[in-house]
């Protein structure tokens, strides 16, 4: 009985080692199969969460992130950059658990000593178990597979260009894509009725602008008048749509109201998905075709002081421009200055060159943007400088020299010598130009910014101009509120004193939602407040007031049925 007991026993413990055996021995098979996809893990490895990164706000728009399967490879393989292209070319860079930092200043790990790469440009970091490459508030901007991004999760196979320099991100010991992907990009979803002439309310008509992100097309406004749209091209690029709502929500009304200014009159999102800006519709073409055209000593000093105003209005609110060209300053029928693209310009003005030839304008570039330096006021005097030098003379200080063939080398060639040479003085190239108009145009060339004038306002001064803030540039004319949208439609309001008082007789009086004193607009000094008497509320551009608030010119004012715009 004993030995029977042993006996079973005994089988019971060999049937237990061989289960255990089996399960090792296929935890072993499995991981022999996947091992030359996914190598262990480095010792030491965070788990997710252990970093941290500069969050960004969230974009409306979203690239699609990456599957579990990708996202998982990427944290748990040992990852390497290799440069393909660029002064560090062959070289290749592990990537730790601690991220790797890229950038001009010795204490990174990849260390690009060329023109356009910023001190710290940008970072690999650990985050949510995949690794992200973010920019680092560069100069010139980070592109991932041609796309300039502020922060993207990365893949095999993404190719980051910074500066010169490009990089293939993978995993160690597998072969990467010796040719570069193609750019990516869709169109933005546009809605089912962009084919037809209405377009929100609006009246579409020709194309008259774009560029890489955005369509401009002439339209008509619901009240009539001419107005621009500006509608975005690429969808799927957080990073630029990020830039573009911030262009029609932030910086428009920042800087409406500046008679040199293209004025943002609305903001909004087609269908709920994609956004549009509405600006004033600007009707004599652009700075460029009158570079063409002789022009007098007066017509220049006005042209480039009315640009430099609206610089100093941008530089009082913390705006640098970063892109003044001759295609950014507009022309009024009138022959008056209108500068665009404040804001976007920004985000969108940095200069590299990819695999493709250059992307940006290295003829406008201030030496501190070409070596990837804090761009400031006096960045935008640098090209204001050049744009002066080019009424001058007829070309810019630093033209492409037709003897380089290459055009990748043709651009760098222009960036070395916006750092390293002093332009001709204008009158070397054409005799007859005004010595005093050099003189200013010399100084706002000058390689170092403190040597320049500081800012617009500074640059105005010297060519007899004087900076105003927005409403002292209408301050003294009549000011009239438009009614657009009522029982009065077509008439207007006029304030040519301190106070401007708004009533249901005025605007409608059979409208029992408007106050018999629902409003009031009243001057002080350079501003004007709008103040709400009202029962049922005054609307300000969409939003209800909550308390007095200063208004600008285009400002659209919503009283009962009623709507009018603010004009000088």
């Amino acid at each position: 009985m004993i030995s029977a007991v042993i006996l079973v026993a005994t089988i019971l413990v060999l049937l237990v080692i061989v289960v255990v055996l089996f399960f090792v021995l296929l935890k072993q098979s499995r991981q022999g199969r996947s091992g030359n996809l996914n190598p262990a893990s480095p010792s030491g490895l965070p788990q997710p969460g252990d970093h941290t990164a500069p969050s960004s706000p969230t974009p409306r728009f979203q690239s699609t992130p990456p599957s579990k399967s990708i996202a998982s490879f990427s944290a748990k393989s040992p990852m390497v950059l290799t440069a393909v292209n660029g002064s560090l070319a062959g070289q290749q860079f592990h990537i730790s658990s601690e991220g790797l930092r890229i950038g001009r200043s010795p204490d990174n790990q990849v260390v690009l000593v060329e023109p356009m790469v910023s001190r710290q440009h940008a970072q690999i970091l650990l985050r949510d178990d995949t690794f992200v490459i973010f920019d680092r508030n560069s100069s010139n901007g980070t592109f991932v597979d041609g796309l300039r991004t502020s922060e993207r999760v990365l893949q095999p196979g993404n190719r980051i260009q910074i500066g010169l320099s490009e990089f293939v991100f993978h995993s160690e010991g597998s072969p990467w894509p010796r040719t570069p992907p193609a750019e990516s990009g869709t169109a933005a979803a546009l809605p089912a009725n962009f084919g037809m002439r209405s377009y929100e309310g609006y009246q579409l008509g020709p194309l008259i602008g774009g560029g890489g992100m955005a369509e401009v097309y002439r339209a008509v406004a619901p009240d009539g008048h001419l107005v621009a749209i500006k509608i975005p091209k690429v969808a799927n690029d957080p990073y630029l749509m990020r830039k573009f709502i911030r262009e029609g929500e932030a910086i428009g009304s920042l800087l409406r109201g500046h008679p040199h200014i293209v004025q943002v009159e609305r903001f909004g999102y087609a269908q709920g998905s994609v956004p549009f800006i509405v600006m004033e519709y600007v009707d004599g073409g652009s700075l460029r075709e009158r570079i063409r055209q002789p022009l007098s000593e007066q017509d220049i000093r006005r042209l480039v002081g009315q640009t430099c105003l609206a610089l100093a209005f941008a530089h009082q609110n913390k705006i640098v421009h970063r892109d003044i060209k001759p295609e950014n300053i507009l022309m009024t029928t009138k022959g008056d200055v209108k500068v665009a693209d404040f804001g976007i310009a920004k985000e969108l003005s940095g200069v590299t060159v990819t695999h493709k030839g250059p992307v940006g304008t290295p003829e406008y570039m201030s030496p501190e943007q070409a070596r990837g330096e804090e761009v400031l006021p006096a960045s935008d005097v640098y090209a204001v400088g050049i744009v002066l030098y080019e009424l001058l003379t007829g070309r810019v200080p630093f033209p492409r020299r037709t003897t380089i063939q290459d055009e990748v080398k043709q651009a760098l060639d222009v960036v070395e010598r916006h750092i390293n040479e002093m332009p001709p003085r204008p009158r070397q190239l054409r005799p007859g130009a005004s010595d005093y108009l050099e003189a200013i145009a010399l100084k706002a060339l000058e390689k170092q910014p403190g040597r320049r004038y500081k800012d617009g306002g500074a640059m105005a001064a010297a060519l007899g101009f004087t900076p105003v803030r927005t409403a002292e540039a209408y301050a003294g004319s009549p000011v009239k509120l438009v009614i657009v949208e009522g029982l009065k439609r077509g008439q207007s309001l006029s304030m040519s004193g301190d106070m401007l008082e708004l009533s249901r007789s005025q605007l409608d009086p059979d409208d029992t939602t408007i106050s018999r004193r629902h409003a009031v607009i009243r001057r002080r000094g350079d501003e004007f407040w709008l103040e709400d008497a009202s029962t049922n509320g005054t609307w300000v551009n969409g939003h209800r007031m909550s308390s007095e608030q200063m208004v600008f010119a285009g400002d659209h004012i919503c009283i009962g049925k009623s709507v009018l715009r603010l004009e000088k």
